[in-house]
Order: structure tokens, then C-alpha cells, then sequence
């Protein structure tokens, strides 16, 4: 069974209406016998978010779906991801209805907390494979009876891995998480991936960030911690942030053959976005080498994650946290600082702690 994985499709205001978007990388995506992506947005027929937070850019109007759908029939869509509440329920039921109705198979959606998501398992020749997605905590989990991105939580993937080994011979795991523009995980993730694994995984697929990070072998299956962005137009935000801008623009399409008791790493696609073209294409010639050798750097320095990830991601990652807070008091005002005081969370603290050891740290190599 041949699979194929790109990274995060987002179409908004800026690229929605490019005619034929997938003109340079349809034949590519095509190779395997299924495909899977992340669709990180939500149709709607309504212009009135639900969330305070929302850039009021990533939701499509239905009247647009199919020249956006119609070439990515059969399938595999994790939905797990920040955006797929932006619009509330009716964007949620919009976005499912239509991703069905082209034949696609979206994953990653929990009904509140009772209804857990359904796997998506397909057969071909004897071999059989499921599918699940997840997304970090955030407004747009799952909660009580809302539905929303299915959480990630290591005992609830757990459980679902085991459940879900009683009938399929492997398990493939999306996880919406890591840092954006840090071309480096989290220590914490890097342990969380090599978890999942160990639990019955055999292939972890990230996004999230809009950059690459590096991937590993580890214990027989693959984890690629973020694949980067495949469609989506970092000069469209409602928040503007050049910060990685060249980082920003690159992606891989991932090539895997599951065997019955193994996998395999076909072949690695190196990709960029053209931000004036709004398309994406394939790296030839010598963006094709600096793409893949830059990928193997980052992939080298994961034996080094926890001092690599706060010396690098450290200064970008607080100072793109203290723009989009401004971002929310100009606009929301009281409502926008209510909305920054609720999403405090240890991690900015923990950052904070982490870029000043990894200053004394290199300064203390340095001597």
C-alpha cells in the first residue's frame, strides 16, 4: 500500500479564487494509492466567526468548493487543527458535509466529550490501514457537547492506537502541534512522538508549524514532527509576520509503503510556495538540493532538541506572540485582553525559563 502525505492547505482570502490550484503538484500527489492532508479552514455561508481570536481570513464561501475539492476525491483529511471552529457549528457541518460529498474521508473530529472520533481504515490488497488526527489544546477542542479538534492527550491516543490495532495491521497518526516557525519540536514532543510509537503506531505525520521540521526513524516506524505548508500564503494573514519568510515557503509530499509488518520510506518531494503565484510547485535544480539538505540539517539536530529548540525558536516565538496579543487589543479591546489573560498558559513562562538557560548555555560554551 503506497501513501501520500502533504502538509497544511489553507485557502484563504489571498488564493481561494486561483484558477486550477493544483496544476504543478496533482500528477505528484496522485503516485500513491491514497492521499492525506490537512484541511486547515472551514466553508461557510455565514460571515460572522465564532471566535474572538479568528483572523476573519480562513473560511471559503461554498459557492467556491469545487474547484477546490473536486481534484482531491478519495482522500484522507485530518480536520484536527486550529481554524476547523473558526465559524462556528455551522462551519463545521458545512466543511463535513462538502468534504464527504467530493469523497473525502475527514478524521480528527470529536462530538463533545462522549463521542470520540472515528477512525478511518481503508483495505487494498490484503493490507489494512487506519487512520486518526488530533490537534493540540487550544478553543477549538472538542468540549462538553461542542464539537471540535480531538484533543491530543497520550492515555486518549493510547487507548484509540489499541483499539484500533485489533483491526488493522498499522496505524497512522496526525498530531496538529508544535511551535509555529520553529524549525524545531518541543522536547516535550519529541518524547510524545516517540510514545506513540512505542504504543503501536507505525507513522506520525505533524503540521502546524507553517515551517518544516526534521523527521526520524525511530523503533521501525517514521515521525515526521511538521511537513510545513503546502497551500497556504504566509502574506495573507490578518497578522502579518515576515519572521522565517523563506522557512515559511517550504514543504515536503512525503512517499510511504506499508508492508505488512514494516514501512517504508519511498521518497521525499521537496516544495515551495510561490507568494505571487499563489500555487504551489515542486523544488528543482538547486532549490531542490538546498531544500532536502536543509532537511536533513534539522533532522540532524534533533539529537539535540531541547537546547536547539529554545536557542532558535526562543525570540521568534515570543516576540510573534506579543504581535498577535496587540493584534487582538486594537481590534477586540477589553474582550481582546480577556482573551490573552484566559490563554496564559505555563508554556510562555516555560520559554521564557528555557531562552535565558539556553543563553547561559552557550555562553558558558563560548568560555
Amino acid at each position: 500500500m503506497k501513501l501520500t502525505f502533504v502538509g497544511d492547505i489553507a485557502f484563504g482570502s489571498t488564493i481561494c479564487s486561483v484558477e486550477d490550484p493544483y496544476r504543478h503538484i496533482y500528477s505528484e500527489i496522485c503516485k500513491g494509492d491514497f492521499f492525506f492532508l490537512n484541511w486547515e479552514f472551514p466553508f461557510t455561508s455565514l460571515w460572522e466567526p465564532e471566535s474572538v481570536t479568528s483572523y476573519k481570513g480562513y473560511a471559503v464561501d461554498v459557492s467556491l468548493s469545487d474547484p477546490l475539492l473536486s481534484p482531491l476525491s478519495n482522500s484522507i483529511v485530518s480536520i484536527a487543527n486550529n481554524h476547523i471552529r473558526d465559524w462556528g457549528l455551522e462551519g463545521i457541518k458545512t466543511t463535513l458535509n462538502l468534504l464527504r460529498r467530493y469523497g473525502m474521508h475527514p478524521v480528527g473530529m470529536d462530538w463533545g466529550d462522549k463521542i470520540s472520533q472515528k477512525p478511518f481504515i481503508i483495505t487494498k490488497d490484503g493490507l489494512t490501514t487506519g487512520f486518526l488526527a488530533y490537534a493540540k489544546k487550544y478553543e477549538f477542542s472538542a468540549h462538553e457537547e461542542y464539537p471540535g479538534a480531538a484533543l491530543i492527550e497520550f492515555n486518549k491516543i493510547k487507548k484509540d492506537i489499541f483499539l484500533l490495532k485489533k483491526k488493522v495491521d498499522h496505524v497512522v497518526i496526525s498530531l496538529h502541534w508544535g511551535t509555529e516557525f520553529s524549525e524545531y519540536p518541543k522536547p516535550e514532543e519529541l518524547l510524545l512522538g516517540r510514545k506513540i510509537i512505542d504504543c503501536g503506531a507505525s507513522l506520525i505525520i505533524g503540521h502546524h508549524a507553517h515551517v518544516l521540521q526534521g523527521y526520524e526513524k525511530y523503533k521501525g516506524g517514521y515521525i515526521f514532527y511538521n511537513i510545513g505548508s503546502f497551500i497556504f500564503d504566509p502574506l495573507g494573514e490578518k497578522v502579518v509576520d515576515n519572521a522565517a519568510l523563506e522557512r515559511r515557503i517550504k514543504s515536503i509530499i512525503v512517499h510511504i509503503e506499508l508492508e505488512k509488518d514494516s514501512i517504508r520510506l519511498l521518497d521525499i518531494i521537496p516544495c515551495r510556495f510561490n507568494i505571487e503565484e499563489k500555487k504551489v510547485t515542486i523544488s528543482n535544480g538547486i532549490y531542490r538540493d538546498d531544500d532536502l539538505n536543509y532537511l536533513h540539517k534539522i533532522s540532524i539536530g534533533l539529537e539535540d532538541g531541547a537546547r536547539r529548540f529554545y536557542q532558535v525558536a526562543g525570540k521568534d516565538l515570543l516576540w510573534r506572540e506579543l504581535k498577535h496579543e496587540w493584534y487582538l487589543i486594537k481590534n477586540y479591546k477589553l474582550s481582546g485582553i480577556k482573551t490573552i489573560v484566559k490563554n496564559l498558559r505555563l508554556r510562555h513562562f516555560r520559554i521564557v525559563l528555557g531562552l535565558i538557560l539556553s543563553k547561559l548555555y552557550h555562553t558558558k560554551q563560548n568560555n
